[in-house]
């Protein structure tokens, strides 16, 4: 039988170390040159109430059958030094991630919650953004899945951010709702059990969308540093270990480019692609069906290359 597949930095290819629920919506992608650069959202009316209505269905699912302990809610999951640094109501993000949480703070969440949904559908969204700043530690509280707080961060509060705030600004706060975000999904994974583990649906996606933002805002080392924990939640969500490998090559390849480092870019993709060439060689004889298996994420790898190389600078220095 096949050997299983080795797992691999895609980013040592530069020298640089790394460190659900059904039906996840995913938002429209802006192509350059065919790559994906970045997913983007506006104020659309019809997009916010779709938005809205998936939201309000998680939550319905969440609140009817989530009798459990919810590892989601665990303060001590986000560093002091990440809850100190946030731009968010402090207070309400200890009482919404704390044990001790009282009626009180859930009823509160829950009139702001319902406040939101009135902005919102009303097309008040200047209301809307000013209460989403003033009230988002409230929101956390309610919104209390990863897939609720992620759709909600992505499909209503960037929009809301771009609409009302300068660009330089805009994309510092998404910055930091996006980190504590991925903190708490961090948080949630750390204190599931070993009989009971739990990887967030959408954390994957989480990193892909905290990683892209990163690198705009010039922290794309930051960035790199999540790979590891993108492949490894692939894998513990049951993906097989090649897309795996893959999925986190695409995604430090797209660091590199959104920060600058086209060439690098190539050379991530370049170095798992020959890793795998390498594999399937050292494979096929023992069984030879794995061959079709190997040549389909070859191909995968090369369709990404050949995007980037479009915009290589010296593309001959490039053995592929």
């Amino acid at each position: 039988s096949m050997k299983s597949i080795r797992l691999v930095s895609a980013i040592v290819a530069v020298g640089i170390l790394l460190t659900s629920c059904a039906g996840y919506r995913k938002g429209s992608e802006v192509r350059l040159d065919e790559k994906t650069v970045h997913k983007q959202y506006s104020l659309n009316d019809e997009d916010i109430d779709d938005a809205l209505r998936f939201i309000e269905e998680i939550l319905g699912w969440y609140y009817e059958v989530s009798a459990e302990v919810d590892p989601e809610k665990q303060l001590s999951s986000v560093s002091p030094e990440i809850l100190e640094s946030s731009v968010l109501d402090k207070e309400t993000l200890r009482a919404s991630l704390s044990w001790e949480a009282n009626k009180a703070t859930y009823d509160s969440a829950a009139v702001t919650w319902m406040n939101m949904t009135k902005h919102l559908t009303n097309r008040r969204y200047k209301d809307a953004y000013d209460l989403y700043m003033k009230k988002y530690g409230d929101l956390l509280v309610h919104l209390a899945h990863s897939t609720a707080r992620f759709t909600f961060l992505q499909e209503i509060g960037w929009p809301l951010i771009q609409e009302f705030e300068q660009p330089d600004s805009a994309i510092v706060t998404y910055c930091d709702h996006l980190s504590f975000e991925y903190w708490m999904q961090v948080g949630s994974i750390q204190f599931s059990s070993v009989d009971h583990p739990y990887i967030p649906e959408v954390f994957p996606e989480t990193v892909r969308e905290f990683g892209m933002v990163l690198s705009k805002v010039g922290r794309w080392n930051e960035a790199l540093g999540m790979a590891d924990a993108l492949l490894e939640a692939l894998i513990a969500q049951g993906f097989d270990e090649m897309y795996a490998n893959t999925e986190r090559a695409k995604y430090g390849a797209s660091v590199m480019y959104h920060s600058g480092h086209l060439n690098e870019a190539i050379e991530i993709l370049v170095g798992l692609k020959k890793k795998t060439e390498a594999w399937l060689e050292e494979d096929i004889a023992e069984d030879p069906d794995c061959e079709e298996y190997y040549r389909y994420y070859i191909d995968q790898l090369d369709k990404e290359i050949e995007k980037y190389m479009k915009e290589a600078d010296y593309v001959s220095v490039y053995d592929i």
